[in-house]
């Protein structure tokens, strides 16, 4: 959500096409990173190697700037778990 510049409340139904568009690149280009990076940061391989991959808005980034424009994180609860974003970025 965060790289397709979306809320983590904006329901899926309402996108538009090119929102839609850019969801979509965003989650295929993520996955191609992880896969790339062996992983995630926090999680093993079956021979015990973390991976590389450090996701951008985690609990780790709340309060913090966020990486594209400064603005600080913000944490919300959502459908029973936390989300974190920039609520500059993802309007």
């Amino acid at each position: 959500m965060f790289r397709a510049h979306l809320h983590p409340r904006h329901s899926i139904l309402d996108l538009n096409p090119g929102q839609r568009r850019d969801l979509y690149v965003a989650i295929t280009d993520t996955v191609h990173v992880v896969i790339d990076k062996g992983g995630r940061n926090d999680e093993t391989d079956l021979f015990g190697k973390p991976g590389g991959y450090v996701r951008l808005m985690d609990s780790a980034a709340a309060c913090k700037p966020c990486p594209d424009c400064g603005q600080r994180v913000e944490k919300i609860q959502y459908l029973g778990g936390a989300c974190y974003f920039c609520p500059k970025c993802q309007t």
